[in-house]
């Protein structure tokens, strides 16, 4: 993965992992680039965007999981398999960072959980 890793992504509520390994964009060139021409990401693995409330996906070659998150990581909102060549935006007004994973990943993630990285 082109980014640091910064830990791991879990519910704060059960201590249940969502993610193994989560790398975080810094500065604006890394979050644009993003995953754009990356070919796949590996399974358990996700890119955090912090103080951001959209996303594209232009120039991407594989669908994504899209977690919008409050100020508290509170998950707000979550967006299934967000193809190639899209612009997500929320419905909510709240979301303070992103959180982008593999399709699939949404299935373990429901709104309200409150989430932390370690």
């Amino acid at each position: 993965m082109r980014f640091p890793r910064i830990g791991r992504w879990v519910a704060t509520e059960n201590d249940s992992l969502l993610l193994a390994e989560v790398h975080e964009a810094n500065g604006f060139l890394q979050r644009f680039v993003g995953l754009q021409f990356v070919t796949s990401m590996p399974g358990k693995t996700g890119v955090l965007l912090r103080n951001c409330s959209s996303i594209h996906t232009f120039w991407m070659r594989f669908p994504i999981d899209v977690f919008f998150l409050d100020k508290d990581f509170r998950v707000v909102e979550v967006r299934e398999a967000v193809r190639p060549w899209r612009i997500a935006i929320p419905k909510v007004k709240a979301v303070s960072h992103i959180v982008e994973a593999n399709v699939g990943v949404s299935k373990i993630i429901e709104v309200g959980i409150l989430t932390r990285i370690e």
